[in-house]
């Protein structure tokens, strides 16, 4: 027993020394391959920002971890756009035997949730949000030069002002009866 719980600790130690390596040398890209270590590399960075600021070890240090973190996070959105989304119970009570009583079955789609992953609905959303921001924005955002949130507002605002030339721009034709 005692020498299963200290290969444990080994394990996770020489985790986290690979994550600390990967946070040093700034690559998520080729550290995290699935979306559970990419939250974890993002976790641990995150850790490793709030100790680096515990210790007064300078804002360089403090936003290389947060820069790192918003890569990992980034990397998190653009797996989690790729992966087969569960359906839940959606659809079930459709056919026959649906205007019967309670279905107990368990949904049929065995695709991963967001549970299984690890992770809040806020953090998917946020991961994704920033997967689908432009680069340039991105790196804005992850230097520390512009909050994420300031960032959100400036891409819906433009959002908004686009479909709103866009519907000026191309107006809808009249029905002939209406000419």
């Amino acid at each position: 027993m005692i020498r299963h719980k200290r290969k444990r600790r080994g394990l996770a130690r020489d985790n986290q020394l690979a994550i600390a390596r990967a946070i040093k040398s700034g690559s998520v890209e080729t550290a995290a391959d699935t979306i559970q270590k990419a939250k974890e590399h993002r976790d641990m960075a995150i850790i490793a920002g709030e100790w680096a600021k515990r210790k007064g070890m300078g804002e360089e240090a403090i936003q290389h971890c947060r820069s790192y973190a918003f890569e990992a996070e980034r990397k998190i959105g653009e797996m989690l756009a790729q992966t087969e989304r569960a359906k839940g119970s959606m659809g079930q009570l459709k056919g026959k035997d649906s205007s019967g009583g309670i279905s107990m079955l368990p949904p049929e789609n065995n695709a991963p949730t967001l549970a299984d992953f690890g992770l809040t609905k806020r953090e998917s959303a946020e991961a994704q949000k920033l997967a689908a921001m432009p680069q340039d924005v991105f790196e804005s955002v992850r230097d520390g030069e512009v909050t994420f949130s300031a960032a959100m507002k400036e891409l819906r605002a433009a959002e908004i002002a686009a479909a709103s030339l866009g519907r000026l721009s191309n107006p809808v034709p009249l029905h002939a009866s209406f000419r």
